[in-house]
């Protein structure tokens, strides 16, 4: 059935116990949350949970990630400076990605800017290095996916 990794109850004593149904069905809920309130989405594969990990490759995200990206800070805010236009930032990959992967089909006719779900980890870096809310996120098509994806001001 179940086996508590430790991670649930806060300890590691609990490593290999067998979940009670309580903590079970806890669990299978919480696979059920919206993925954009930065919960992990899990999956369960052979009864065990795991993270839902979506391969962030160029060829389907283009230079969202390398470009937009959580780990892009620096980058963005050097652009921000040096151009004067404000520059758009995921602040969680894996949430971007499941975004951009739910509406790939908007895309068929172009670049679409769609609105920003509540709670979204996005932020847009500006110009003298202060941090806002964007309110929509581009998507850019190209080959297998889109050529970039930003959060929009």
């Amino acid at each position: 059935q179940y086996d508590c990794i430790g991670t649930c109850h806060g300890n590691a004593d609990t490593l290999g116990r067998e979940m009670t149904p309580l903590q079970a069905a806890g669990l299978d809920a919480a696979t059920t949350l919206a993925p954009y309130a930065g919960i992990t989405r899990l999956i369960k594969i052979g009864g065990i949970f795991v993270k839902d990990v979506i391969e962030l490759g160029k060829v389907r995200f283009g230079h969202t990630f390398t470009r937009h990206g959580e780990d892009a800070t620096e980058f963005l805010i050097n652009r921000a400076r040096g151009s004067g236009q404000a520059q758009g930032q995921f602040l969680d990959n894996q949430a971007a990605a499941r975004f951009i992967q739910d509406n790939l089909d908007k895309i068929g006719n172009g670049a679409v800017s769609l609105p920003l779900p509540k709670n979204f980890p996005a932020r847009i870096i500006n110009p003298g290095g202060t941090f806002s809310k964007p309110s929509s996120i581009r998507l850019v098509p190209g080959g297998k996916g889109v050529k970039t994806a930003y959060p929009e001001p």
